[in-house]
């Protein structure tokens, strides 16, 4: 057993890794020429569109994508009752979520084209929740390649259509026309990733148990939070920046925080695949602990290997990618730089705490960053502008590290040795339902 599971976690690895590698290095091209294509201004636009509709990825979602990971992968069971019920579920939250998101864009996007931006990109978000969701069908089954595939048909349908806005000439903002390219590649992903779904899954119907619908918003809440909050201090420090200085200072940002995404693959393919392997092992201290214990030393030693690298030569990389523009933004990459090792440990962490139900611990700690992130900018941005926000996002992240730890070694540390695997019927809140 031991040696099949270990060959499953190397397949699906490898399967997602490589399609995360080629995505993002297809997506991190994609946003050089869009720095080059809008400038500055425009790209710091761009991000502020893309930092204020990021979090509909998850509202949309409500936590249901960890919640039926996390459930099914224990017991299989319940696939047909999570799946159909959550089909209708999402369907109901895309509508509302797409309703507050044009009443926020009214609140506090004044600027005509940015409100636009806002809206457009927010339709794309989603689109795109709705098309991850289908994709979490393959990780539960841990069947990943499936997910490599659609990943990269993905990236080849984004490059070909921002190929043909970067060679055509268009009348209105290329903000737009950006934004608008954008929002077609995720109407196209998510038909062909529905249509994959339906081939394998084809037991289905819509649900509408009202009180299982009660048990997924009671505890995909929680998902959701811990979705919006632990990816979101770059995010804040964007909009932060926008506020507090210009959109070339927030531009300059982002662009050095694109280049620490890409080795962020690392850390992010190890977590996908372990949610559903923690999960099964969740009842078994010492399997879980032995698989956690290896991938923890490998997610520290390659985050110091990266920190050290883009200390000593991520800003000439800046220099050569993103031209002439963002020199300026070339002196914060050393600084930054110090964030990698906290954010290759942080995903790991995630994913243990969701798998042992720590989940309202994790929320409450990334509430408590989000806080001190937004506190420590106030204090920083103006003192030390652009890096100020480099600063503050390293001592949140580190503090974020510090504090999983704890409550990792602590839910591990309390666990029965004798526990056994649990059923659906003893997951909590399900046997009712």
């Amino acid at each position: 057993m031991r040696y099949l599971l270990k060959t499953k976690f190397f397949k699906n690895f490898s399967s997602i890794f490589f399609a995360q590698l080629i995505y993002k290095g297809f997506a991190f091209g994609v946003m050089i020429f869009l720095a080059r294509y809008l400038g500055a201004q425009g790209f710091g636009e761009f991000s502020y569109g893309l930092s204020f509709v990021w979090a509909f990825l998850f509202i949309s979602d409500i936590g249901l994508s960890e919640l039926f990971i996390r459930d099914v992968a224990a017991d299989k069971k319940l696939m047909v009752k999570y799946v159909n019920n959550s089909i209708a579920l999402k369907l109901c939250l895309a509508v509302a979520s797409y309703v507050f998101l044009a009443i926020l864009a009214m609140l506090f996007c004044h600027d005509g084209v940015k409100f636009l931006v806002v809206m457009i990109l927010g339709a794309a978000i989603i689109i795109d929740s709705n098309m991850y969701f289908f994709r979490c069908f393959f990780r539960v089954q841990e069947k990943m390649h499936y997910e490599a595939a659609l990943m990269l048909v993905e990236i080849i349908f984004k490059c070909l259509i921002l190929i043909i806005v970067f060679v055509t000439s268009w009348q209105i903002s290329r903000v737009l026309i950006v934004s608008f390219a954008f929002l077609l590649v995720s109407a196209i992903n998510l038909v062909i990733t529905l249509g994959v779904f339906l081939f394998n899954y084809r037991t289905g119907k819509i649900g509408l148990e009202q009180k299982f619908w009660g048990y997924l918003l009671a505890n995909g809440f929680t998902f959701v939070a811990i979705s919006i909050l632990g990816p979101i201090n770059f995010r804040v420090d964007v909009l932060m920046l926008s506020a507090l200085k210009d959109d070339i200072a927030s531009g300059w940002f982002s662009a050095n925080y694109r280049i620490i995404e890409q080795v962020y693959i690392i850390p992010f393919t190890i977590a996908i695949v372990s949610l559903p392997m923690f999960s099964r092992l969740s009842g078994s201290k010492n399997a879980l602990l032995s698989r956690f214990n290896k991938l923890l030393v490998f997610q520290v030693l390659t985050g110091i290997f990266f920190t050290l690298l883009l200390f000593c030569f991520g800003s000439y990389l800046i220099k050569i990618i993103f031209g002439q523009e963002f020199f300026g933004a070339a002196a914060l990459m050393p600084a930054l730089s110090f964030v990698v090792l906290p954010l290759f440990m942080k995903p790991l962490f995630e994913k243990i705490i969701f798998s042992l139900h720590g989940q309202i611990l994790l929320g409450l700690i990334y509430g408590g960053g989000l806080l001190l992130n937004i506190l420590l900018n106030f204090v920083f941005i103006p003192r030390f502008g652009v890096s100020g926000a480099s600063y503050a996002t390293i001592l949140t992240e580190m503090t974020i590290v510090i504090l999983s730890f704890l409550v990792v070694n602590n839910r591990i540390s309390s666990l029965n040795e004798k526990m056994v695997i649990a059923s659906g019927d003893d997951l909590p809140g399900i046997k009712e339902l």
